[in-house]
């Protein structure tokens, strides 16, 4: 299969990166895309370590202006779709329904008190990391500012490709579908591979230990989601995306 076009899906998938004039992508090529999350991950915290040693290096803005453009930048380069997941899920736990109300209350474009309730404290975690993390770059230590902030979206995205691995789909259709019958235990380990390789480049040592937790807690919020829902759904993935990234950020600003 060709991995340029796989490469391709998985900006397309997981980014506002539209798909070229002339591509078309095929179930094949979007299902097997996993393998290559790490890198619009990457393509996404380098924008926002660039925008945040922009603020700090050229402009005289204090760290919450800064922290406000780089946490709306997290919506707006991800069209937000990983923030509807969360908001999907947490309305449907919230309703504690059984699992078949559960899942339609999942795919329902509504969201209700539990989902909003959801993106305010995911933001708001976010936006303390960032302002913690811009505050530390004005100090004493930009390098570790910026490797943070684009290790987090690297490592989020790497849990997804995880989760698709280990669980299976809750229902026949929807997003996640394309990774039903494309499971190839060799893009796991590329997409592992890559992961780790920016986790090391970045963060050494540290950045190692930060993925491994990561992936921990991934599949706990795995298992869990499975056993009530016997198997995961798109908004499942796009929920463990969104909150491993933050709790990397999060992470990183404390230690």
């Amino acid at each position: 299969m060709n991995i340029l076009k796989r490469i391709i899906a998985a900006f397309s998938f997981l980014t506002i990166a539209p798909i070229p004039r002339g591509i078309t992508l095929d179930a094949g090529a979007i299902g097997r895309s996993r393998a290559f999350f790490a890198l619009p991950g990457l393509a996404l915290g380098a924008a926002y370590a660039a925008l945040a040693w922009l603020a700090a290096r050229h402009t005289a803005l204090p760290p919450a202006f800064t922290t406000l453009i780089i946490t709306t930048a997290m919506c707006a380069l991800t069209r937000c779709l990983h923030v509807d997941g969360l908001a999907d899920l947490t309305d449907a736990w919230g309703s504690a329904a059984p699992r078949e109300r559960a899942l339609e209350i999942m795919r329902d474009s509504r969201i209700g008190t539990f989902g909003v309730a959801a993106i305010a404290l995911l933001l708001g975690a976010k936006a303390v990391a960032v302002f913690q993390l811009c505050s530390i770059y004005n100090e004493s230590n930009p390098v570790r500012v910026l490797y943070a902030l684009a290790l987090a979206p690297v490592i989020g995205r790497f849990t997804a490709a995880w989760l698709i691995q280990w669980f299976p789909y809750a229902r026949p259709e929807g997003k996640g579908s394309y990774f039903l019958e494309q499971k190839p235990l060799g893009d796991l380990l590329i997409a592992a591979l890559l992961t780790a390789s920016a986790a090391w480049l970045l963060a050494g040592a540290r950045g190692l230990i930060l993925l491994a937790a990561a992936t921990l807690a991934a599949h706990i919020f795995g298992l869990y989601w499975n056993r009530k829902y016997n198997g995961l759904t798109g908004d499942i993935y796009g929920a463990a995306i969104e909150l491993t990234e933050t709790a990397a950020l999060l992470a990183v600003a404390l230690w």
